[in-house]
């Protein structure tokens, strides 16, 4: 068991992976999340769970999972803001709390301006971003509103590109710079691709 455990570990803590692993991973799990919540209605017979139920163990994991998907990303985008806001107020923590504090939780925050209140971090925001969209893709998933889906998801690239020009979040002027530039490209890119589209 012990030659089990050095060779699947981390050189850094599993905290930090699994807050890299959501936010890299955010849009993607959080739709899967959503398209799943449409098996809850297989909670209704109990008899479908259990070891000799009728779903199989794949059936009853992949549910599970995906209804476990569904209430984390739901979640985490509040709960980095928790984090944020008190990395904001780090001024008045002692030297030895905040240090364990980054330790938890830098990947969160690292080469980001920490001053501003929670919900103006870097992280709070692109996760917001994503989740209304999802939210959006989701529920207004019919062909008739496929213009919409892309018109919302110009106004949040336009305000994001608005909140890194106002915030410049990051403390690298020149990275500042590059994400207000991809930003603005792809806005440009949507609004092109949808003058010669007909939906």
């Amino acid at each position: 068991m012990r030659k089990l455990y050095n060779k699947c570990k981390f050189d850094v803590p599993v905290r930090s992976i699994l807050i890299l692993f959501y936010l890299e991973t955010y849009i993607d799990l959080y739709i899967g999340g959503l398209i799943n919540t449409e098996n809850d209605f297989l909670f209704e017979v109990a008899a479908n769970w259990g070891p000799n139920g009728y779903l199989s163990f794949s059936d009853q994991f992949t549910v599970l999972l995906g209804n476990l998907f569904y209430v984390t990303c739901s979640v985490f985008p509040f709960l980095a803001v928790y984090i944020l806001h008190k990395k904001s107020r780090a001024p008045f923590m002692a030297k030895s709390e905040e240090g364990s504090f980054d330790e938890m939780y830098e990947c969160l925050y690292e080469d980001l301006r920490t001053t501003n209140t929670g919900i103006f971090h870097y992280y709070f925001v692109f996760l917001m971003r994503r989740m209304i969209y999802c939210h959006f893709a989701y529920w207004y998933y019919e062909p008739v509103y496929t213009a919409t889906q892309v018109f919302v998801n110009l106004l949040l690239s336009f305000y994001f590109a608005c909140y890194l020009i106002a915030f410049k979040p990051f403390f690298d002027n020149g990275y500042n710079t590059l994400q207000v530039i991809n930003e603005i490209s792809y806005l440009v890119t949507s609004y092109h691709l949808i003058t010669f589209t007909d939906f």
